[in-house]
């Protein structure tokens, strides 16, 4: 009866000892693997913003992350007033999130709904600005991150714009859950590049994708193409940049710009 109950005691420790092992080792793996995937995901980060910003550069060859330490400053934006802030009120520009940051009663503007169809409630009162520059320190654009509802998910794209800012040099919408083949094509690079060139307002009016050919100037709008069959992931693109291109997103910051 005893070597029953020492036999039991002892599955029950050697059960206990591999669990705490094996979590011990899952424990450092995981801890082990953050460094890499937080080193990834900021890597992802700057490709996508290198990516729109004009800078030339060979997508094959060239270091990202050092074009984007050499030529990418990170600036933080008041929406409100359109200023950057001083140096050191944020205290890391470059990893300020903006998402959470909505959320937070010291950062958190709601979004009037009744007005605006993004699909998300609020957003921060500051935004990160990325200034793009060559190699003779000239200003080539600053990428705008923006984001909103598409038809299943939410959009995040970045928008770069010209020093002088009312032309887009590139758009790109780098994280999305819309349908393959369809919605999805807004990350398509042939769909991107219709946006080169384009203005960004016009007669007072925000760029915006309509259905099926666009013709600038036409009902005194700047437009790009739609996507065939992806009216509903169109709109949601319209949508998002008819609030962060309006006086309660970034104009008050290109107002300025323009007016320089």
């Amino acid at each position: 009866m005893a070597n029953k109950k020492e036999s039991t005691v002892k599955t029950f420790l050697t059960v206990f000892v591999l669990c705490l092992i094996c979590s011990i080792f899952v424990a450092g793996v995981t801890v082990s693997l953050r460094g890499i995937q937080e080193k990834a995901k900021a890597l992802d980060k700057q490709s996508n913003i290198v990516l729109v910003s004009g800078l030339k550069y060979d997508a094959d060859k060239d270091d990202v992350a050092e074009i984007f330490k050499n030529h990418i400053e990170t600036k933080i934006l008041d929406l409100q007033t359109g200023e950057f802030l001083p140096e050191g009120k944020i205290k890391d520009p470059e990893n300020f999130d903006y998402v959470s940051a909505s959320k937070k009663a010291e950062y958190r503007v709601d979004i009037d709904k009744s007005i605006y169809k993004l699909g998300i409630a609020s957003r921060s009162k500051y935004m990160p600005v990325y200034v793009a520059r060559d190699d003779q320190k000239n200003i080539v654009s600053y990428i705008l991150p923006i984001y909103g509802q598409g038809l299943w998910s939410t959009l995040y794209g970045m928008l770069s714009v010209t020093s002088k800012g009312n032309e887009i040099v590139g758009i790109n919408f780098y994280e999305h859950g819309e349908t393959p083949g369809l919605g999805g094509e807004i990350s398509n690079p042939l769909w991107t590049a219709k946006w080169k060139g384009k203005h960004v307002y016009l007669n007072d009016k925000i760029v915006r994708v309509v259905k099926g050919s666009a013709a600038d100037g036409e009902e005194g709008t700047v437009q790009v193409d739609g996507i065939s069959g992806a009216t509903l992931t169109g709109t949601g693109v319209t949508n998002s940049l008819a609030y962060w291109l309006s006086k309660n997103g970034y104009k008050p910051f290109l107002d300025k710009l323009i007016g320089e």
